[in-house]
């Protein structure tokens, strides 16, 4: 299907792709605007990330983190995960746990506040732009 033909369509593909990866454009986003030397990737991250969280807290997703959220086994059958089963998955969670799917996204967003997480706040400034 040639999305260029339709340009609405090809419109709505293209805000919804960037919906879809703006979580997984921290980095991007930190350079848009003040760089802030964001670095989650350094060597007692736990540590630093409790001293200097605009600096050392990851801030966004890896990719293909986000699909954890979407279930089943062939295309047509995909669907996201239901509130109920959500809850079972976000209860069985650890508290320590920032390497799972559903882990990082608890992470990204406990204890969430602009100042603390700037890069975050891009993001959602961001979808809510493109929303």
């Amino acid at each position: 299907m040639d999305l260029q033909v339709d340009q609405a369509i090809y419109t709505q593909y293209i805000l919804a792709k960037m919906l879809y990866f703006c979580y997984t454009d921290d980095f991007r986003l930190d350079r848009l605007v003040k760089r802030l030397e964001y670095n989650p990737y350094v060597n007692d991250w736990r540590e630093k990330r409790e001293q200097n969280p605009q600096v050392y807290r990851r801030q966004g997703f890896a990719s293909g983190r986000l699909d954890a959220l979407i279930i089943g086994e062939e295309k047509a059958a995909y669907r996201f995960v239901s509130f109920g089963q959500f809850e079972e998955m976000f209860d069985t969670l650890k508290e320590d746990d920032v390497n799972s799917s559903l882990g990082t996204a608890r992470d990204l967003f406990f204890s969430f506040h602009p100042s603390t997480r700037p890069v975050l706040w891009r993001i959602l400034i961001a979808q809510v732009m493109l929303y």
